[in-house]
C-alpha cells in the first residue's frame, strides 16, 4: 500500500496549484492527498483540518512513506498537508505546483504541526 501511495503521488509532480482544486488541471494540498488516497482505495475527508483527525498520530522520527505530514502555514491549525516519501522528503501542492520538498528546509521545519498514519 505504501509503495502505491508514493507511486500515485509522484505522478502528480508538477501539476499546477489551484486553491480548492481536485483535478490534473489544478489541485490544492488536501485535494491532492484526497485524490491520491482514493486512487489507492482509501477515502479521506476533503480538508487538511479534517484529514488531521484521521488515522493515528506518529512522531516525526517514525515517519514511513505514505504517512501524512501537516504544517501550520495559515494560523495554528493543520492548514497544509503533504505525503511523506522517505529520506526526509515529502510532496505537496504548494505555491505554484505539486513539488517535492525537504523537512530540513527551514520554512517546513518551523511550520511542522504533526504527522498521521492512515494506512496499516
Amino acid at each position: 500500500m505504501q509503495a502505491g501511495i508514493v507511486a500515485s503521488v509522484l505522478n502528480w509532480n508538477g501539476t499546477a496549484y489551484k486553491w480548492g482544486g481536485r483535478s490534473r488541471s489544478g489541485v490544492d494540498c488536501s485535494g491532492l492527498v484526497q485524490r491520491v488516497f482514493l486512487e489507492n482505495g482509501i477515502q479521506l475527508p476533503r480538508t487538511s483540518y479534517e484529514q488531521f483527525r484521521e488515522g493515528v498520530g506518529i512522531p516525526k522520527t517514525r515517519l514511513e512513506p505514505g504517512d501524512l505530514i501537516f504544517f501550520h502555514t495559515n494560523g495554528a491549525g493543520a492548514s497544509h498537508v503533504g505525503i511523506y516519501l522517505g529520506d526526509n522528503k515529502f510532496i505537496s501542492a504548494a505555491k505554484h505546483c505539486v513539488q517535492v520538498s525537504s523537512l530540513d528546509e527551514r520554512y517546513w521545519a518551523e511550520h511542522y504541526r504533526g504527522s498521521r498514519r492512515v494506512i496499516a
